[in-house]
């Protein structure tokens, strides 16, 4: 997923997926009260567990997504590889009229063995291109 945020991030806000895992963890901490509600059914310090697996290696999830799209100010579009399921958006109240019209589009595969992962997805003159294939 953090290869896809570099490829979406015109603003070049990092350049490295190190810098990525740090930039979602800085926001998540900044912003903790908005976030509390994800973390409220989990046992002990879930929260902070969390950022550090987000400053190491563990793999992005919804809330990451989330973030991602806080922090770009775009909607986030994610569909689900070879399934009918309608698509999951992703919208915060601070994407401008503008920006909403210029969805980040990622595509899921969650294959029965193997860990999940995302593509990135851009629109192009003959169709869907997949941009990156890489894990959660």
């Amino acid at each position: 997923m953090y290869w896809c945020l570099l490829h979406f991030d015109s603003d070049r806000r990092c350049s490295t997926v190190g810098g990525w895992r740090t930039l979602i963890a800085s926001h998540l901490q900044t912003h903790r009260l908005e976030y509390s509600d994800f973390f409220s059914d989990r046992p002990g310090d879930a929260f902070e567990d969390h950022l550090n697996g987000i400053s190491g290696s563990a793999y992005g999830d919804n809330l990451t997504l989330r973030v991602a799209c806080d922090v770009l100010k775009r909607p986030i579009v994610v569909w689900h590889k070879d399934s009918d399921q309608a698509p999951v958006v992703i919208v915060t109240d601070d994407i401008s009229d503008a920006d909403l019209k210029r969805p980040l589009c990622i595509e899921l595969d969650e294959p029965a063995h193997g860990p999940p992962h995302h593509e990135a997805l851009v629109l192009a003159a003959g169709g869907v291109v997949r941009v990156c294939h890489l894990v959660l």
